[in-house]
């Protein structure tokens, strides 16, 4: 068989479809690969995501990336401190920090969630924040 009829229609689309598909492509253009493509291994991370906006001149750490202490007010009771932040940037972010009580100034282990991405102050951030003192029931907060 000469070079000549190795090129002829049907023999080249073969040659074709084999060289896309050894390079990653199908035939519609889009990409081919072994990587997982379900639902779950396409949650957007948002590094840059805020918790939420200041609420008033004393507010610490809102409106900030994984602030590490979070209070509305200088007053113990309004604190928490040490947060730990063991997820940032995906629909929901969990840490850890220790919440200060005003009658015994005791530390006490909390739990925080911070969820509903969205616009906030102008900003993307994070516009709920679910607290747990150890003990005790869960407050959300709309910190947005």
């Amino acid at each position: 068989m000469a070079t000549s009829d190795l090129l002829k229609p049907p023999m080249c689309i073969a040659v074709v479809l084999i060289a896309l598909f050894a390079a990653g492509c199908s035939t519609d253009g889009t990409a081919v690969s072994g990587e997982d493509t379900s639902a779950a291994s396409a949650v957007s991370v948002e590094p840059n995501l805020v918790l939420g906006q200041p609420d008033g001149a004393y507010s610490v750490g809102y409106g900030s990336v994984r602030p590490p202490t979070l209070s509305l007010s200088s007053l113990c009771a309004n604190t928490i401190g040490n947060i730990v932040w063991e997820s940032w940037g995906a629909p929901t972010a969990r840490g850890t920090g220790t919440a200060c009580r005003s009658a015994s100034d005791s530390r006490v282990p909390t739990t925080l969630v911070a969820s509903d991405v969205g616009m906030c102050g102008g900003v993307r951030g994070y516009r709920s924040l679910s607290v747990t003192l150890q003990g005790e029931a869960p407050e959300v907060r709309s910190v947005c």
